[in-house]
């Protein structure tokens, strides 16, 4: 993506809504899902990182569908 452009849960939500879709970033550290691909992995909105992991969330509180480091294995898992 080009400059401050960020993909996240709601953008991937607009383009694939209900094909399960996950991107790798170019570092390979994180990878962004959908919410079609949260509810195939079994990922709910209170899910906790494991050790070495993170996951991202909106303002809100909610998944934004970032998950980093030791936490892409969570939905890679499926």
């Amino acid at each position: 993506l080009a400059g401050p452009e960020r993909l996240d849960r709601r953008t991937l939500d607009a383009w694939f809504p209900e094909r399960p879709t996950l991107i790798y970033t170019r570092d390979g550290h994180a990878v962004i899902v959908n919410s079609a691909t949260l509810r195939a992995a079994g990922v709910a909105e209170d899910a906790v990182a494991p050790a070495g992991g993170a996951l991202g969330r909106d303002a809100d509180g909610r998944l934004d569908g970032l998950f980093y480091e030791a936490a892409t294995g969570l939905p890679l898992a499926h």
